[in-house]
């Protein structure tokens, strides 16, 4: 669940600010995701490095 909360907001980002916007924000998710995942070790936090990490916000919406 929490993996498709993160695809709803690029989907969010690209739809209204464009894909520029969206890469940037997954990037920067994914950093935030990063540190989350090695302080508090929950798998949603580790699922959602592996979502973001496996692709460009473009590749991640189709």
């Amino acid at each position: 669940m929490y993996v498709e909360n993160l695809r709803g907001q690029l989907r969010f980002l690209a739809k209204h600010k464009g894909l520029k916007e969206a890469e940037r924000a997954r990037r920067l998710l994914l950093w935030s995701l990063r540190l989350r995942a090695l302080v508090l070790r929950r798998e949603d936090y580790r699922a959602g490095v592996r979502f973001l990490s496996s692709g460009t916000a473009r590749s991640l919406l189709e």
